[in-house]
């Protein structure tokens, strides 16, 4: 490996880039809206553009690219 190499790495160790917005609401949601919330999140059947609607309705804006770049893993936030 070069000297290049392992010092970039050296950096990027522990960094994991911005938190998302789904993770970040997430965590500010009282545990039994949160269950329900990543039911549906872990739950493919449903849209992302469908939780965003019902999200939105309850006062929490999340685009559905967002959401799915979340549920795709394409995130930089720990998983939820």
């Amino acid at each position: 490996m070069s000297e290049f190499l392992a010092r970039a790495l050296k950096k990027q160790e522990g960094r994991q880039g911005p938190r998302c917005g789904v993770s970040i609401a997430i965590e500010r949601m009282d545990a039994v809206y949160r269950e329900q919330v990543m039911a549906a999140i872990n739950d493919n059947a449903i849209r992302s553009t469908v939780i965003c609607e019902v999200l939105r309705e309850d006062g929490i804006d999340i685009r559905p690219e967002t959401l799915q770049r979340h549920r795709s893993g394409r995130c930089a936030c720990p998983r939820t």
